[in-house]
């Protein structure tokens, strides 16, 4: 299996971080020619990232349902909590934050390094972002990770936007870190921040974003 993908997108980190959570070796390649290439275009003519090959050669894209195939084709290690309760606040904490927090936090990396940026559409998406995380926060479990005692499905779907609003939207465009204080996000990232695996990875998503935000302010 090969995952297609950039470092820097949330979606792409979601999955690989999924994988290492299961054990599995991932390879994750580029886009052939860019997103927006006939080459890639005939691999998901949506036109979006991330896209899995199987081993058979199917072509699977968005980020939750590779992470449902992954975790179907790959049971040994469970990457979901094992009762259906858990199972579901898993699910839908990665759910209501792809539906309420996201695309907020997406208008906000696309400000970075335009002057003529729309101050309107930034303060929107800081209240919209401000409002979906605490959708999100309302929905984790009081235990060590979001959804349980062990990690899971929905620490892999949180980690990657988190460091990116650290990286971004908390230092450059004011939003109040989630993690910081002593709320559900505090306590989980001290957790994230204990782990080797997370962390690990947390550290190495860092640089992604990073080297996109450098680009992007040098007019990349």
């Amino acid at each position: 299996m090969k995952l297609i993908g950039f470092p820097p997108s949330p979606y792409t980190a979601r999955v690989m971080l999924f994988a290492r959570l299961k054990g599995l070796d991932l390879v994750r390649e580029s886009p052939p020619g860019g997103l927006h290439s006939p080459e890639f275009k005939a691999i998901n003519p949506i036109g979006k990232i991330p896209v899995l090959q199987t081993d058979d050669g199917q072509l699977l894209p968005e980020s939750s349902v590779i992470c449902e195939y992954l975790e179907d084709v790959h049971p040994a290690v469970p990457g979901l909590p094992g009762s259906a309760p858990d199972k579901a606040r898993a699910r839908l904490i990665a759910r209501v934050y792809d539906l309420y927090a996201a695309a907020r936090s997406t208008t906000l990396m696309r400000q970075i390094g335009v002057a003529d940026a729309d101050p309107k559409a930034r303060e929107a998406a800081l209240a919209g972002l401000a409002a979906g995380l605490g959708h999100v926060e309302r929905l984790m479990a009081d235990a060590a990770y979001a959804a349980g005692a062990r990690p899971s499905l929905a620490d892999c779907a949180l980690l990657p936007p988190i460091v990116q609003i650290k990286r971004v939207a908390a230092p450059m465009f004011g939003l109040q870190d989630p993690t910081l204080g002593n709320g559900r996000f505090g306590k989980w990232w001290k957790t994230i921040s204990a782990d080797a695996m997370f962390s690990g990875f947390a550290q190495e998503y860092d640089k992604a974003v990073q080297g996109l935000v450098e680009k992007r302010l040098a007019g990349g």
